[in-house]
């Protein structure tokens, strides 16, 4: 894999052994899940979904909801060394036509508290017909 193995914005891929993490917002209620990927500077996923953490065949479209914009990319230090992060939706981005078309769902997640704020970190979301049939 090398640096030249980048999305059509110029942004490298996540190899398929980049590391990820999940977290998510806290800014309201909702607790929307990102997931964070990192890896060393000078390396890069392929272009094919077998050789990136996304398991999505690039060129993919921003219709597609999996790209990689440059808002979405960074470099920061771990560990003294240089490494590039990509922050991409996860749960939110999935279910977000669920949840805006129905006036109740039931939300699989945990409830997460921290520094004083009670978050509910969703996995899946419902609609509430759905759930009691």
């Amino acid at each position: 894999m090398s640096q030249s193995d980048q999305s059509p914005s110029n942004i490298p891929l996540p190899p398929a052994d980049a590391t990820v993490h999940v977290t998510c917002c806290e800014y309201c209620p909702v607790a929307c899940g990102y997931k964070v990927y990192t890896w060393p500077v000078g390396l890069a996923g392929g272009q094919a979904a077998a050789d990136n953490a996304l398991g999505v065949d690039f060129p993919a479209g921003p219709l597609s909801g999996r790209w990689i914009s440059e808002n979405m990319h960074n470099v920061v230090r771990v560990d003294g060394e240089l490494h590039n992060v990509v922050v991409l939706p996860d749960i939110w981005r999935a279910h977000k036509e669920v949840a805006r078309r129905h006036p109740g769902l039931v939300i699989d997640g945990v409830l997460e508290y921290r520094d004083g704020v009670t978050n509910l970190v969703a996995r899946f979301f419902t609609p509430w017909p759905a759930a009691a049939a």
